[in-house]
């Protein structure tokens, strides 16, 4: 993944994602879209920056 994602990377992004997904995105969303679509790469990152020891399995039950 890249660290960053430029304005025009994002919004060729959501045109593609979109006609694959057959999902339309109204242009006056697509900015709305391209932002939410740089904040979940920043929150990704966060995710996949934290290393798990190999030995670390799913929980079968989630207990809070």
């Amino acid at each position: 993944m890249p660290p960053e994602i430029s304005e025009d990377d994002a919004l060729t992004a959501i045109d593609v994602m979109s006609r694959l997904l057959g999902l339309p995105i109204l242009p006056e969303h697509r900015a709305g879209v391209a932002l939410n679509l740089a904040r979940l790469m920043v929150q990704a990152r966060l995710v996949q920056s934290v290393a798990l020891p190999e030995e670390t399995e799913p929980a079968s039950v989630f207990t809070p």
